[in-house]
């Protein structure tokens, strides 16, 4: 799932509740991961647009 940064929305919140996106705070690092599976494990892609997309697109199916 997609791992969005910054002071969520309310429909951030509800896409976090229901599992389709994971919420990180406001500290972005540079080299932040973008990713999590599960399981816990995070990683980062360095694919800006792939991750936008897919966090519009977890937010969006409320």
């Amino acid at each position: 799932m997609p791992i969005l940064y910054g002071l969520p929305t309310p429909a951030a919140m509800r896409a976090a509740s229901a599992g389709r996106v994971r919420l990180a705070g406001c500290v972005i690092t540079p080299d932040h991961d973008q990713w999590a599976c599960p399981a816990n494990h995070e990683w980062r892609t360095g694919d800006d647009a792939q991750l936008s997309a897919a966090i519009s697109a977890a937010i969006a199916s409320d």
